[in-house]
């Protein structure tokens, strides 16, 4: 029960740093004029006029997500096992597929992100913790 527990509450963290982290992007890099980036549909029509700057914040949020998740799981819990961190990350990659099904990002961002933002930074979260502990 503790490890459901503590999974829900690092999904949280991982998502309200992913959203943390995409709302200080759009203020660093603004979005296109003319766009709504909190209406689906208007995102969507950014893509097309979006230039690789614009991309580096959603990569961050994604990866940087999944790594504060992961660390905040490998530290409170007393399993040893790497298939829990991998877990959460498996959860947070359907996400990422999720919206490649549902935005026209442009391949090389879809690709970079879902072979580097997810089970990599699982890995070297539980890796950090693990060295430390």
């Amino acid at each position: 029960m503790k490890t459901l527990l503590l999974i829900l509450v690092a999904l949280i963290l991982g998502g309200v740093f992913n959203s943390f982290l995409l709302n200080v992007g759009m203020e660093v890099i603004p979005p296109p004029p003319g766009y709504d980036m909190n209406d689906p549909s208007e995102l969507a029509k950014a893509m097309a006029v979006m230039e690789p700057k614009h991309f580096l914040f959603p990569f961050l949020a994604h990866a940087l997500g999944t790594l504060v998740g992961v660390v905040f799981f490998t530290y409170f819990s007393k399993s040893n096992k790497l298939i829990f961190p991998l877990l959460i990350a498996g959860l947070y990659f359907a996400g990422g597929l999720y919206m490649v099904f549902i935005l026209p990002a442009p391949l090389w961002f879809d690709l970079t992100d879902l072979t580097i933002a997810y089970f990599p930074m699982a890995f070297i979260g539980y890796k950090l913790v693990k060295r430390k502990v």
